[in-house]
Order: structure tokens, then sequence, then C-alpha cells
């Protein structure tokens, strides 16, 4: 059920290079200092350990391409959170192999409720098994952090760090942070599991990209954006993959403790239909 839930999180992002060529038009200051990227780094990890609240928006797309298959999966999660009390709303929108498909997903600390069919005539809210409902909760509780800094701390000699300005695009100065490279490192970046469930596991990655932007003055994640290549096994055939990935924030600590996601009319189905 968990992979159900979650299934394929990642979105756009240009190379190293072009990345590079996009931030030429407004004031960018390289940083070559490893001291200096540690402890942007640093700062962006207990920036994260503040997070009591947040709202995300992730969109992610695969496009499968072999001799059997020519398919492209798009999928966008719209996720609130409260982390103490536990209160989460989750909706999902996929279009993939012809045909588009929603669920929504509310818990807290008490239960997990799920639908297939949100805002339908056909709604019809389940309450998840506790063991369902203990993992998807586990993995809210576990880290308020989206990206393994510290994979980024192991190859801080590679990191592209800039300082930019505040520019058309975001209105706060930021520090984005890139690495590129060959390796299944990609599969560890992510820290959430729905997150790692998502991501194309068994992918051979063949080149990667990551775009990490941290505000400047807090350090904390504005958005993220990955890219990748690969091939994986499909039935027996070897296929072409590409992935991206885009996460966003649409706001940090922006809800109060007493804010409730789960619906009263979803609990009281859940009670008529017991």
């Amino acid at each position: 059920m968990k992979k159900v839930c979650f299934i394929l999180l990642f979105l756009v992002i240009a190379s190293s290079c072009s990345a590079k060529e996009d931030t030429e038009s407004y004031n960018t200051t390289p940083i070559e200092d490893p001291n200096e990227k540690n402890d942007i780094i640093e700062k962006a990890q207990a920036a994260a350990e503040e997070i009591q609240s947040m709202r995300t928006i992730t969109v992610i797309t695969q496009q499968f391409t072999g001799d059997s298959i020519n398919e492209e999966t798009t999928v966008q999660v719209d996720n609130s959170l409260i982390v103490d009390p536990l209160s989460s709303s989750l909706h999902v929108s996929m279009a993939t192999l012809g045909q588009e498909t929603e669920f929504a997903m509310y818990s807290n600390k008490d239960a997990t409720y799920y639908t297939e069919n949100p805002n339908t005539e056909n709604e019809d809210w389940q309450r998840l098994s506790d063991t369902d409902h203990e993992e998807i909760t586990a993995d809210y509780k576990s880290t308020t952090s989206f990206i393994n800094y510290d994979i980024l701390l192991e190859h801080i000699d590679e990191l592209i760090v800039n300082d930019v300005d505040e520019d058309d695009t975001y209105d706060t100065a930021y520090y984005e942070l890139i690495l590129s490279g060959d390796s299944n490192i990609y599969h560890e970046l992510l820290t959430q599991d729905n997150f790692v469930d998502t991501a194309e596991e068994q992918a051979s990655v063949e080149a990667f990209s990551v775009s990490v932007k941290l505000e400047k003055d807090t350090g904390h994640l504005i958005d993220f954006a990955t890219e990748m290549y690969g091939t994986v096994d499909f039935e027996g055939e070897v296929i072409d993959l590409f992935e991206t990935m885009a996460f966003y924030f649409e706001g940090i600590n922006i809800f109060e403790e007493e804010h409730f996601f789960v619906p009263t009319g979803v609990e009281q189905y859940i009670k008529n239909n017991e």
C-alpha cells in the first residue's frame, strides 16, 4: 500500500553546465572554499530540524523507451503536513499508460484514510490497516529533510555552489547547489522512504544532475530538481529511462498546531460504513 500511495515522485533541472548558464543572467558568485560549502550544508541540515509544518508540491516524470514500450508517466503530489501532533493531507494525480487516476490520503496520529476517487460521487474512503498506518506515518516522523545532505558533503569537491542574489523567480537571495555524476548515489540523494520507493531504484544510472536551492538567510530548502538518464530491465528487455523530479515548498511552519487535515466527514463516513 505504501508504494501505491506514493507511486512515483521526481522533475526538471538542467545539467551543471546549463545550470551555470542560466545563472549568468543575474548576480551570481561562485563559492569555491570547501569549508564555506560545508557551512552552508550544515546550516541547511539544522534548518530542516526546525520544521514543524509544511506544504509541498512534487512533480515526477518518467519516460520509458524500448522496442516493446514507449510510455511516459507524470505524477503530481500535493502534501500538507503538521509534524506534532501529526496531521497530513496528500493528494496525487497520475497519468500513465493512457489512464488518469487520482487518490487522496489523510493521516493523524491514530489512523490513515484513503480513497481512489476523491471529490467524485464514487468517493469511497477506507481506513488503512494499523501496519500500513504505522509505515506511512513513520516516514513523516523520521525526518523533515528531503535531501541527503551527507551525500553532498561526501562529494564537496565536485559540488558546485553559487551565491545568487534575489531574482525574478525568487524573492530572496539563495544558494544553489549543483551535483552531477554517473553513479547510483542518485538513489541515495533522497531521505524520505516515499521518495526512495518512488524513484526508479532498479535503474542503472548513466548520468544524473541535481540542483538544490537554499534560502540564504535561514538555510531552508526552497526547491530541488533532478534529472536522470539510465536503463532498466522491463520483462527481460533493457529499456532506456529518463526520469525527472521537481520539488518545492509552498510554505514552511505556516500551520497552527490546532489545525487538523482529516475532514470530519471522512471520519464519519468510516464510522457509518464499518
